[in-house]
Parts: C-alpha cells; sequence; structure tokens
C-alpha cells in the first residue's frame, strides 16, 4: 500500500474439515511469517489474513498446517 503496509488474505474450502488451522508464509531463504489461525465453519469454510508493515514480497510460499501438525495444504505465490 502506499502507506508502507503489506496485506494478504488466506480463503479455504474444504468441504467436511473442522476444527483449526495454521496459514504461514515462507521465503526461499527461510523466514516465515505466522499468517494466522484459520477456524473451519461447519461447511469447511476457513479465513485468515495479515496486514503488516513487512514487505510480503519475498514470502512466495504457503503452508497450512492441521491441528495435529499434518500438512493440510501448500501453495506457490506468484507475483501479480
Amino acid at each position: 500500500s502506499h502507506q508502507g503496509q503489506s496485506w494478504g488474505v488466506v480463503l479455504v474450502r474444504a468441504p467436511g474439515w473442522g476444527g483449526t488451522a495454521t496459514a504461514t508464509l515462507e521465503a526461499p531463504d527461510g523466514r516465515t511469517i505466522d499468517v494466522g489461525e484459520l477456524r473451519f465453519a461447519d461447511d469447511g469454510d476457513a479465513a485468515t489474513w495479515i496486514v503488516t508493515g513487512t514487505s510480503l514480497e519475498p514470502y512466495d510460499h504457503l503452508t497450512i498446517v492441521g491441528e495435529d501438525g499434518a500438512e493440510l495444504a501448500t501453495a506457490s505465490i506468484e507475483d501479480a
């Protein structure tokens, strides 16, 4: 943003899934940022977001991990 902020939104649809999960951004150099907790609704939808003064530009990978530590999903992030 022109205010020196970066932001991101994570939207998840996982019918039949319940509970919580954690979304984490990762940069190629190993740095990570916790985006936040995902709380799944009864229909399997969940969302979380981040607003930060840190540039998110270097972060090119997203991982979602369940309550039990199991990796639920990953995604590569491309420049828009």
